[in-house]
């Protein structure tokens, strides 16, 4: 089994590029499932600037329902792509708490990291065309900024490697790292 992992800040068009590296690779006949951006199915606010206790719960609430829908994606496909990852869960909460009441974020991450590892990972670049106001997107730039900074510190101290991506190609360039992978059918490329 390979798992993909897609991160970055809000308005990056990870979706975009999920929905695409899931629709090549089925065509190129590998079994492969999409974990969904649980946020879309949080039942508690998703604003930053909610009162603190909130946003503990919420972000507690996003990190388990990201960790159980990749264990329940991978026990229904040969291999996974992934809309987010505990990485970004990690870094949200970051931004949100401050680094330092962000530690059981942090831990939880790396736990995760070491013992569901995702075999490649890409990070999105935010794009203009994708910041739009819905329920889950933040406009601010001084939100989505400081998440960018959480990023940027998290693939440090996680030890990750993810490949940058972004532009009109992200589909093939994520195609051309991860299909040799999975017509491998082993874990041959650990983060």
């Amino acid at each position: 089994m390979a798992k993909i992992g897609v991160l970055g800040v809000h308005g990056s068009g990870k979706t975009t590029a999920c929905h695409g590296l899931v629709a090549e690779l089925r065509r190129m006949g590998h079994d492969v499932g999409l974990v969904r951006e649980v946020a879309r199915y949080c039942p508690f606010s998703l604003s930053e600037e909610q009162p603190r206790q909130s946003a503990v719960r919420t972000l507690k609430w996003l990190l388990n329902a990201q960790e159980n829908a990749e264990l329940e994606e991978a026990e229904r496909y040969e291999h996974l792509v992934c809309d987010r990852t505990v990485i970004d869960r990690a870094a949200y909460a970051v931004a949100v708490l401050g680094a330092s009441d962000a530690t059981p974020f942090l831990q939880e991450a790396r736990w995760w990291l070491q013992t569901q590892p995702y075999d490649s990972l890409f990070r999105t670049i935010a794009r203009p065309e994708y910041q739009q106001a819905d329920r889950l997107r933040s406009l601010s730039s001084e939100f989505r900024d400081s998440v960018r900074a959480a990023f940027d510190q998290l693939v440090i101290d996680l030890a990750v490697h993810p490949q940058v991506v972004q532009g009109s190609e992200v589909v093939t360039a994520m195609v051309r790292q991860v299909a040799p992978l999975l017509a491998a059918g082993s874990k041959g490329l650990t983060v």
